[in-house]
């Protein structure tokens, strides 16, 4: 009775912790000799240091994640990769299973088994650098962004920033904000111009060619990014757009496309456009790499021709 009435009160403790349970609060609830006895027996399981879990959910991201904050101790939050996950990013090509944790300077608790401790420049966490999220304190949501950057390598956090910001969970001019603190960060000026170019209405890596090479060019009437209209009914997008001239240009990625179904979508999509006396010029990936001066020649004539169109 006395076995059963302890392993009940462990069970309250883990829960009450979502899970885990630091070796302090174990210890106040029953004897050391108990919790040892569990451990041995395979009911309990060592996370981290001083942090225990029910055995066969030591490998369970969640408790990983409330493990490491609890290994940690107070005023320790999510931060990097970690924090990005927490807050939804889209990093699905990026692979660091490993838990990151901000804690104040003054904590000396070191990395241990799948944690990675970081700390801040100054002795404390910055005012409001620090929020909830899902139950969880984590680095806000641009900081974690800046900070994922700092970690990655180029290509993998040029496309976390780039969907990060399409999908909405951060604005440029966020990104651009928080990086004029960051004056040690690597890639500053990267990560800079990267979210000017967001900014701008970039979306993906060939916007932001197109908008280098193409669309500022001299001459080129300026353009508006990312444009929005109701056609039939329905929100659609433009990459490109004239919106005083009706006219459209969409940029086709280098595997854009692939099947019957989608070409024929973009061919309805083109002809309501048409319906509402709007012009779209499809520009291809190899082309506008391959031949960004004819792509700027052709455009030009057609703004050109458009201009007398609408205005005979």
């Amino acid at each position: 009775m006395v076995g059963t009435a302890r392993a009940t009160i462990l069970g309250e403790v883990l829960r009450a912790g979502d899970g885990v349970a630091t070796r302090h609060q174990l210890l106040s609830a029953v004897p050391r000799t108990y919790l040892d006895f569990a451990v041995r027996r395979g009911e309990l399981v060592r996370l981290l240091p001083c942090v225990y879990t029910w055995a066969g959910r030591e490998s369970a991201p969640e408790i990983r994640v409330r493990g490491a904050i609890a290994f940690a101790g107070p005023g320790a939050a999510l931060s990097h990769t970690s924090a990005a996950r927490r807050w939804d990013f889209p990093l699905s090509q990026v692979v660091d299973d490993r838990v990151h944790i901000l804690t104040a300077r003054s904590v000396h608790h070191r990395s241990a088994e799948f944690v990675v401790v970081h700390r801040p420049r100054g002795d404390v966490l910055a005012e409001g650098l620090v929020v909830a999220r899902r139950g969880i304190p984590v680095v806000t949501a641009v900081h974690a962004l800046i900070q994922t950057w700092s970690i990655l390598g180029r290509d993998h956090r040029r496309a976390v920033v780039i969907d990060t910001v399409r999908d909405g969970h951060v604005r440029p001019r966020d990104v651009l904000a928080a990086t004029a603190e960051w004056s040690q960060l690597c890639g500053r000026r990267e990560l800079r111009e990267l979210s000017q170019d967001l900014q701008a209405g970039a979306h993906s890596e060939l916007e932001i060619y197109g908008l280098h090479r193409i669309f500022r060019a001299p001459g080129l009437p300026p353009a508006r990014h990312q444009w929005e209209l109701l056609v039939n009914g329905r929100r659609r997008v433009l990459d490109v757009a004239w919106p005083d001239l009706k006219l459209a240009v969409e940029l086709d990625g280098a595997a854009y496309h692939g099947s019957q179904a989608a070409r024929e979508r973009d061919v309805a999509s083109d002809a309501a456009l048409a319906a509402l006396g709007w012009q779209v010029i499809r520009v291809t990936y190899r082309r506008l790499r391959e031949d960004p001066d004819g792509v700027l020649r052709e455009l030009l004539r057609i703004i050109a021709t458009r201009r007398a169109q609408l205005s005979a």
